[in-house]
């Protein structure tokens, strides 16, 4: 626990007005969370998304999420290939057991998708 006391946080140098931005952040991720959260009760109470609902709350929740790891990849200095190593390990290597990958990880491919793989072969 004193390792961890000890590492300096970036944190601790931003300004007021920047602390002020990031609450204002979170604030807006917690609202879309629950608003998210809400709305996926309902549907399972009801019936299933049809293809022309509305999605719109859940791209928000998206966007802000995008941004907060923005902010983060600034705050922290990271260059762009250690950005590339932390969205592969919490996008697809977490999703990784002993080798074998989850759906969410590896996805099915689509007709197109195939499609393209082949021409990229050929």
């Amino acid at each position: 626990m004193s390792t961890l006391k000890g590492l300096p946080t970036p944190i601790e140098q931003l300004s007021k007005d920047e602390i002020a931005d990031w609450l204002d952040l979170h604030t807006q991720l917690v609202a879309a969370t629950q608003l998210v959260l809400s709305e996926q009760k309902s549907v399972r109470r009801s019936q299933p998304l049809g293809l022309f609902d509305d999605h719109s709350k859940g791209k928000d929740l998206d966007g802000l999420v995008r941004e907060l790891n923005e902010r983060v990849y600034q705050l922290l200095n990271l260059r762009e290939t250690e950005r590339l190593l932390v969205e592969d390990f919490v996008y697809f290597k977490r999703f990784a057991n002993k080798g074998k990958v989850i759906e969410v990880a590896a996805g099915i491919l689509t007709d197109e998708e195939l499609r393209q793989y082949s021409r990229v072969l050929t």
